[in-house]
């Protein structure tokens, strides 16, 4: 299994790293939210799990892996995938914005920088939000991860002085 070998998860994550730009000396924490599943709560939220299982099976393609690690999706993987998703729906965006910046803005949501233990990281990942909303609705609480994130997007395009889509 890809993330029993210490060598392949080593590696795994470094290329995880590269996805979103992240520095690969995070990886003490990029560690930890491999090691954490990610556990949908509302609505389509699964769509994020299968999101994070999809960039797994492209890493083991491009890596040539004949057997597949079955293992739930992690925190980790929901981000970088999330994070992905995120360019992909930003690509008009003028700023042409990377994955890596849409990254970025749920580990600093998540206050990441502020813990370095595994318990510390577990907690971030339980106590606040991965995106940040400037005027939530009063539903923010209850919503997908998928909403939340396309709201701050739209936001962000907003603030930035954009009319439409």
């Amino acid at each position: 299994m890809l993330l029993d070998n210490k060598a392949k998860r080593r590696n795994y994550i470094y290329w995880l790293c590269d996805q979103v730009g992240v520095d690969r000396g995070k990886y003490d924490k990029m560690d930890i939210l491999l090691s954490i599943e990610y556990e949908p709560e509302f609505g389509n939220d699964e769509n994020r799990a299968i999101d994070g299982m999809a960039l797994r099976r492209r890493y083991e393609t491009q890596k040539g892996f004949n057997t597949l690690d079955i293992s739930p999706c992690s925190q980790l993987e929901m981000m970088v995938a999330l994070a992905e998703r995120a360019e992909e729906l930003m690509t008009d965006d003028e700023n042409d914005r990377d994955a890596g910046f849409y990254f970025n803005i749920m580990w600093n949501n998540l206050k990441l920088n502020r813990v370095s233990t595994q318990r510390g990281i577990e907690n971030s990942v339980l106590d606040y939000d991965l995106f940040v909303a400037k005027n939530p609705p009063k539903d923010w609480d209850k919503m997908e991860v998928w909403k939340k994130m396309n709201w701050v997007l739209t936001e962000m395009w907003y603030d930035e002085g954009e009319n439409e889509w």
